[in-house]
């Protein structure tokens, strides 16, 4: 409650009307950054005061959030946005601008959205962007994603998503050279009524990668990973995706599926992917790799209790690689659209391209797989 109190007030204040302090006024504060500097906090209405520059309400948080973000992209290069601990209530879209990070304090850090919007957004023209150490939540009924991104160079990073009821990450179709990396996406204690997408990619040339992706109920479809036929050339490796469930008997349930070419599919696990629906009972239309696309490598991945397909390459798909994959306790191992009829529980399509070296361990010793 001294001078120095009196002075960052005052700083901050100015910063507030975008009167950047210099001199002997730009304050260092521990911890928290620059008032000057690359480094501009965001408190929680929740939050203990920290000396911030900007302290939300607890409602519209986007707008003082947006303010912050504005700042930041006005700073120029290397200007980032903390946001601290507590629960941030949104009701429309926090838009990220070039160059410009976003950051959280972990799972404490919470984005609620609560209106027919995205968490938040990046527009064409935006790139070099990061967001990271956000949990994002939905409070309402609406089916837009989380995270909708386009634009370019942009990184979604050890974020926690919950509560979305169509898709926790969109990817729009111009967008190029993202990653998604490290996240976790739990969608428990919520049925949806919508296909519902882990990541869902409209734009190819993407990374996702070190993912966890879990805990999905629809009386829809469900997909962990979705490649639409707009998303070449991407790489999905070492994710983790398992207890999917869905009810349809008009589209599948997948832990990815790859509608495009050249992506590769690479050391993922694989696990409880479940359709219950009509006369498939605890089987129905579920897979754990999907691929109606062309030159694609599926290789080195982990798949068991899937229990219709564990990989299918459907009809009109041509010269994808499948090689030593491990699956274990699932349905049909392998279906290629068009193949013999059989009763067995593992099936090798006949016409399959590039397949080799692929471990199989079927329900009991007196199943065999044919093709």
């Amino acid at each position: 409650n001294g001078p120095m109190s009196k002075q960052v007030t005052t700083i901050a204040l100015k910063e507030r009307f975008d009167f950047v302090p210099t001199g002997s006024a730009a304050v260092k504060q521990e911890s928290f950054g620059s008032q000057t500097g690359p480094f501009i906090v965001v408190e929680s209405s929740e939050a203990v005061r920290q000396g911030g520059m900007y302290r939300c309400s607890g409602a519209a948080d986007d707008v003082i959030m947006q303010e912050a973000v504005d700042l930041a992209e006005a700073r120029g290069a290397g200007t980032r946005v903390e946001l601290t601990e507590g629960k941030f209530n949104t009701t429309a879209a926090v838009n990220l601008k070039n160059n410009v990070d976003i950051i959280g304090r972990g799972r404490n850090t919470i984005v609620d959205i609560n209106g027919d919007d995205y968490a938040f957004s990046l527009a064409s023209d935006v790139s070099n962007c990061l967001l990271s150490r956000i949990r994002m939540q939905r409070t309402g009924s609406d089916e837009k994603a989380l995270v909708w991104f386009d634009g370019s160079d942009w990184i979604i990073k050890g974020c926690y998503f919950h509560t979305f009821r169509k898709a926790a990450i969109e990817i729009k179709s111009s967008a190029q050279s993202g990653q998604i990396l490290n996240n976790i996406i739990d969608n428990i204690g919520v049925t949806a009524t919508a296909v519902l997408y882990g990541v869902l990619l409209w734009a190819g040339k993407i990374l996702v990668n070190g993912n966890t992706i879990r805990n999905f109920v629809s009386t829809n479809a469900v997909s962990g990973i979705s490649l639409t036929t707009g998303a070449p050339e991407c790489i999905i490796s070492e994710n983790t995706i398992h207890d999917l469930a869905g009810q349809t008997d008009a589209l599948r349930c997948s832990g990815i599926f790859l509608s495009k070419d050249n992506a590769q599919c690479l050391n993922n696990k694989i696990y409880n992917i479940f359709d219950f629906v009509g006369d498939h009972a605890a089987a129905g239309f579920s897979q754990g790799i999907g691929v109606s696309g062309d030159k694609n490598v599926i290789s080195g991945n982990k798949i068991s209790n899937c229990f219709w397909r564990t990989i299918e390459i459907l009809s009109g798909a041509t010269n994808n690689m499948v090689t030593n994959n491990f699956c274990y306790d699932n349905g049909q191992l392998i279906d290629r659209g068009g193949c013999e009829s059989t009763t067995s529980p593992m099936i090798f399509g006949e016409t399959v391209s590039w397949l080799n070296n692929v471990d199989t361990y079927a329900r009991s010793n007196e199943q065999a797989y044919e093709g």
